[in-house]
C-alpha cells in the first residue's frame, strides 16, 4: 500500500471516529499513589476531568484523554517521573477485566496472547497490543498508543509495560523472566525504579515499547488455567464481542499500526487479515468515508510524531522504521504530512509549541518513494 495524494486532514491526529474508552480498572491505584506523594488527588482528578466515585468500580469507563492527562499531571504534581511505572506495579487482577481472566485460563500463553491481541478493546480503545519477533526464538509482547491527541504518553507506556510485565509473572509463574524491557520513549534521568523492578536489561528510544522473552514461553502450560472458566469466560466475551462490535474503519485501525511498521500494510495483506476481497475492502472503507490509503497514512504519520516527540530516534532511523527508502522520502512525507520537517517539528515540540504536540496543519497525505 504506497502512499498516494488525498485530501486526508492530519491537524489533529487520528481520526476519532471510534469511542476511546478504556476500562479504569489500571487507574484505581493512583488517587492512592499521590497522596503517598503528599499530593492531594481531589484537584488533579477533578482538574483532569474525572470524577473521584468512578474509581470505585474499575468497570467504569473514561476517555483515554482523561486517563492521559490525569497521569501527566500526577508526573508533575508529583516531581516523579516515573510515576506511570508505579501506577502499573500496582498491577491486580481483580481490576482488568473478564479478557485478563480469559487469557489466565487459556491453555497456553500463546493462547492468551492472541485472546489480548483479539480483544483488549473491549477494555482499551486507546491503544493496541501486537507481537514482535525482534529475533530468531525472541518473541516481543508490545503495546501501541494509536487514539491520542496531545498526550504525553511516556508514562501511559511505563504503566503498560509494567502491567504487562506483572500479567506475564502473573499468567507464567515467577520462573517467568524477559530478555530485555524496549521502551518507545527517551531514557529517564534515574534508571534505578526501571532496573529494580523489571530486574533486566533496558533499551529506551526504541521503535516498540515491549516485554521480549524466549519465544519457548508461548507453548508452556498456564499453571491453575481451569478449562470449565474458560468456556465460561469465552462466553462472555463473545457476548460483549456482539454487543460491542466495531466497524471495520475501526477494526483496520487496529491492525495497521502493526503492520506498517512490518512493512506489509498492502492491501492484499489486509484483506487476507480480515478474510475479504480487496474489493470489498475497499467498497466497505469508502462507505465508512475513508480508504485504507488514508488510514495508513494516518498512522505513518501518528507513528512519526510519537517516536520524534519522545524518542532521540534520527530521522533516518524513523525513516526505516516506517520502511521508508531514505531520510529523504521520509522528510518530503512528513512536510506533506505537517507543514514542517521532522526536524523543526523535533524542534518546535520540545519549545513546547502546542501545534507540535496535536498536529499542525490540513495536509495531503504524501507521495513518496518507499520500499516494500
Amino acid at each position: 500500500m504506497s502512499p498516494s495524494r488525498t485530501s486526508a486532514s492530519f491537524g489533529t491526529g487520528l481520526r476519532r471516529s471510534l469511542d476511546d474508552r478504556i476500562r479504569i480498572g489500571p487507574a484505581i491505584p493512583i488517587p492512592a499513589l499521590l497522596r503517598e506523594h503528599g499530593v492531594e488527588p481531589g484537584p488533579l482528578l477533578a482538574a483532569a476531568g474525572l470524577d473521584e466515585r468512578l474509581l470505585d468500580d474499575p468497570d467504569n469507563r473514561i476517555p483515554f484523554d482523561v486517563l492521559g492527562r490525569l497521569v501527566h499531571a500526577a508526573v508533575e504534581a508529583t516531581g516523579c517521573e516515573h510515576f506511570g511505572l508505579l501506577v502499573g506495579q500496582r498491577f491486580s487482577p481483580a481490576t482488568i477485566g473478564p479478557v485478563y481472566q480469559l487469557m489466565r485460563n487459556s491453555g497456553s500463553l500463546r493462547e492468551a496472547l492472541r485472546t489480548m491481541v483479539l480483544h483488549l478493546h473491549l477494555h482499551d480503545r486507546g491503544g493496541v497490543p501486537y507481537l514482535i519477533h525482534p529475533a530468531p526464538r525472541e518473541v516481543g509482547v508490545a503495546y501501541g498508543v494509536y487514539h491520542r491527541s496531545d498526550l504525553d504518553v511516556a508514562p501511559i507506556y511505563d504503566a503498560a509495560m509494567a502491567i504487562m510485565f506483572c500479567a506475564h509473572r502473573d499468567l507464567c509463574g515467577p520462573r517467568w523472566t524477559p530478555l530485555r524491557v524496549m521502551v518507545s520513549h527517551r531514557r529517564p534521568a534515574d534508571l534505578v525504579p526501571y532496573r529494580r523492578f523489571f530486574g533486566a536489561p533496558l533499551e529506551f528510544n526504541a521503535e516498540h515499547s515491549a516485554i521480549v522473552m524466549k519465544a519457548e514461553w508461548l507453548d508452556a502450560p498456564l499453571p491453575g488455567s481451569d478449562p470449565a472458566l474458560r468456556a465460561a469466560f469465552a462466553e462472555l466475551i463473545r457476548e460483549k464481542e456482539a454487543a460491542e462490535a466495531l466497524c471495520l474503519t475501526d477494526k483496520v485501525r487496529r491492525v495497521l499500526r502493526t503492520m506498517v511498521l512490518a512493512g506489509t500494510a498492502s492491501a492484499e495483506q489486509v484483506a487476507f487479515m480480515f478474510a475479504m476481497s480487496r474489493r470489498s475492502l475497499h467498497r466497505q472503507l469508502h462507505a465508512e468515508g475513508t480508504s485504507l490509503q488514508r488510514l495508513g497514512n494516518e498512522m505513518r504519520f501518528e507513528v512519526a510524531r510519537q517516536l520524534l516527540n519522545e524518542t532521540d530516534m534520527p530521522a533516518g532511523d524513523i525513516a526505516s522504521v516506517l520502511h521508508y527508502s531514505d531520510a529523504s522520502a521520509f522528510s518530503r512525507a512528513f512536510k506533506e504530512w505537517a507543514g514542517v520537517s521532522p526536524r523543526e517539528w523535533r524542534q518546535g515540540f520540545r519549545r513546547g509549541s502546542p501545534a507540535f504536540a496535536t498536529g499542525a496543519r490540513s495536509a495531503a497525505a504524501p507521495r513518496a518513494d518507499r520500499t516494500r
